[in-house]
């Protein structure tokens, strides 16, 4: 039996408590979820404690760098909406980033649903305790209120409700996986404002914030959004790997039995999982050229690509490391979305479209970032 476990409880004086912030929070990316005192365990809580507890990490940590400037005056808070989504933006010399609530509550579900069959992870946790009490999600729009989700899944029969590892231990698989989860979409936030991305979208466009709903744009505005949405995804990455290049466990996780290697591929599974599920449509990688963001599973190839790269260059011999971990967490991952009949605009490509295809269009979009960046000053790789 394998078991993965988060390291670190955060306490509540972990919490940023920034009364300013708060009201730029809220003008800007929306109305927060009420704050629940006294210690409470609530989803939003959890999660306002674990990234204000890397904000203040980052801000004293100088093996963080080009972290110190973003964070100086960073807040982060939950945003009370329901759907799946995240958001960035700046105000008054803060940096904002607000996750949904729907996203929380959406991953950690998810995760559990996923956990409770017992052909998912088999090596971790005690599967045998496990039953398939879901037949299908193929009608699912795991964006959409989680009240919409539950009403699409087909159950199997006998089930009634939506389930959850009956083993504690692989429950606990299923929160961390969501936490990695959430952690790369958190991080994927802070890297637009770290690399300039909504300086340039304020000047060039008139953007208020960058977000991640999936909405068209005009031919200029989306080759500049497709270019930042794979320069976040690549910082979002790059920070992940840190520990992981010194040997150390993969963003505060550590594994009881195989090491560094081990919560990598976990993450992986985890980050593959917020692919395939951002978009369940069906449409070829080209249909996505006027979206503001590029197909998943071009974003998931450039993860690929960037990740190789990073871990050759700060731990050589680390390539085929990481590369090993990528491919056994996407077969995991793809194994688990044909177990469900995931909708997934990734596994819809996988099967369809060329390696060719997939690769040229992410370097068509890596070079227009390139481009950018050469050309703007605001904007840093």
């Amino acid at each position: 039996m394998k078991n993965l476990l988060p390291v670190e409880r955060y306490n509540e004086t972990a919490i940023l408590s920034l009364p300013e912030a708060e009201q730029h929070f809220r003008s800007g990316l929306g109305p927060p979820v009420p704050r629940v005192r006294g210690g409470s365990e609530t989803l939003a809580e959890i999660a306002r404690r674990r990234y204000g507890y890397f904000i203040r990490m980052a801000r004293d940590n100088s093996a963080c760098p080009g972290h110190q400037a973003v964070v100086r005056k960073a807040y982060f808070d939950v945003v009370r909406d329901s759907t799946l989504n995240a958001c960035a933006t700046t105000k008054e010399g803060y940096n904002l980033v607000g996750m949904n609530e729907g996203a929380i509550v959406n991953l950690h579900v998810f995760f559990y649903v996923l956990m409770s069959h017992p052909e998912v992870l088999p090596d971790y946790g005690f599967p045998h305790k496990e039953a398939a009490r879901v037949a299908s999600m193929f009608d699912c729009d795991w964006r959409a209120p989680l009240s919409v989700v539950q009403s699409r899944v087909a159950l199997s029969q006998g089930a009634t409700q939506l389930p959850q590892p009956r083993d504690p231990f692989r429950q606990s698989i299923a929160d961390t996986l969501a936490t990695m989860a959430l952690d790369f979409v958190y991080f994927h936030e802070l890297t637009h404002l770290r690399r300039g991305h909504l300086h340039y979208l304020k000047t060039e466009t008139g953007a208020g914030k960058v977000d991640e709903s999936w909405l068209g744009s005009a031919a200029s505005e989306s080759a500049a959004k497709q270019a930042f949405e794979l320069d976040a995804d690549g910082g979002a990455m790059e920070i992940a790997l840190g520990p992981w290049l010194r040997n150390k466990s993969a963003l505060g996780f550590q594994s009881n039995e195989g090491g560094p290697d081990e919560a990598v591929e976990l993450w992986l599974f985890a980050v593959a999982f917020v692919f395939l599920l951002f978009d369940p449509s069906t449409a070829a990688v080209a249909a996505y050229r006027n979206q503001d963001h590029p197909h998943p599973i071009v974003r998931l190839m450039h993860l690929y690509v960037q990740g190789s790269h990073v871990a050759e260059q700060h731990r050589p011999g680390s390539r085929k490391r990481f590369e090993d971990a990528w491919w056994k967490a996407l077969e995991l991952a793809g194994n688990a979305a044909i177990l469900f009949e995931l909708p997934s605009a990734a596994m819809f490509a996988i099967n369809r479209e060329s390696m060719v295809e997939i690769i040229g269009e992410r370097n068509r979009i890596a070079l227009h970032l390139q481009q950018l960046v050469a050309t703007h000053a605001s904007l840093k790789l």
